[in-house]
């Protein structure tokens, strides 16, 4: 019998997000999907996933079955000769006791990923690394007191911008229907005919769908130092990436797994994601010392 070449780097990338471990396969072309205290938590199938028809011309496909059962299900078939399987994308339910289509997540894990979240407590969440436009990140979050939705854009050398639109808790934020509302809006954006003249500075506010604020000026500096300054789009960020972390059952950080070193530098991410920086250049100091000092491993 012809030994079969397996790819499962689809699978193992999810499974590295849950933080387990994948052993085999056995003879039959299954693995077991293990946690860090070796308890066995799902599997990984390689077989049969149609069984032809001689006939009609119509071959035998195969297929990889996955299936983790760990905090939330995630259960998946891959199709071996599907156009699609080098790409990293999942999709998975949030809420497998109820089994609920508003509660779902798509992952991609792809050079330019990507989050969507569709959640009954906190809406659409929406975030992205685009190829052409960079960041884009929209999220809803609550306070004691209100109802809250930020959207954070940035394309590194050309512009930021970052708008934030609220109201009392005892409301809803619709697009439809901005009574009660209030809107503020920054952004920033190199003079296209004369970088060297700095960032053309735009504020705007609504209020109960009104404009009451509309500014604009040219000031000094560039998009990232203008991001540095402004903070609240960092502070954004950084509550997203808190509030998807508590939502999604995995066990590694979701956002340090989405983006590689060289998006961070491509995309000038840094700004937003110091903490995995540093981490990844203290662990290439630490390796590059074990190697002068003669150890490696």
């Amino acid at each position: 019998m012809e030994k079969i070449e397996h790819n499962i780097e689809y699978e193992e990338k999810i499974v590295n997000l849950f933080g387990c471990n994948i052993i085999g396969p056995d003879n039959s072309n299954r693995w077991t999907i293990v946690d860090e205290d070796n308890n066995k938590v799902g599997f990984i199938q390689y077989k049969k996933w149609y069984g032809g028809k001689k006939k009609k011309g119509l071959p035998k496909e195969f297929a990889y079955f996955i299936e983790i059962n760990q905090n939330n299900s995630f259960d998946h078939i891959r199709k071996v000769h599907d156009t699609n399987e080098t790409y990293f994308n999942y999709i998975m339910k949030l809420d497998k006791e109820n089994c609920s289509d508003n509660e779902l997540a798509e992952i991609c894990l792809n050079e330019y990923p990507s989050l969507e979240i569709w959640s009954e407590k906190y809406g659409h969440m929406s975030f992205h690394v685009y190829d052409d436009t960079g960041l884009y990140l929209n999220f809803k979050s609550k306070t004691d007191n209100f109802n809250v939705e930020e959207t954070v854009t940035f394309k590194p050398d050309k512009e930021y911008s970052y708008e934030l639109c609220y109201c009392k808790n005892d409301k809803e934020l619709d697009d439809s229907n901005l009574k009660g509302s209030t809107i503020r809006q920054l952004s920033g954006k190199y003079n296209p005919i004369c970088k060297s003249d700095g960032l053309i500075l735009e504020d705007r506010t609504w209020v109960n769908g009104k404009m009451r604020t509309n500014k604009k000026y040219k000031v000094e500096g560039t998009v990232e130092e203008m991001v540095n300054k402004h903070q609240m789009g960092i502070d954004a960020f950084n509550h997203f990436r808190f509030l998807i972390n508590q939502i999604l059952p995995f066990e590694k950080d979701i956002i340090s797994e989405m983006l590689s070193d060289k998006l961070i530098e491509e995309k000038g991410l840094s700004v937003f994601v110091p903490d995995i920086v540093e981490e990844r250049e203290n662990k290439s100091t630490k390796k590059l010392t074990k190697i002068d000092n003669g150890i490696i491993k």
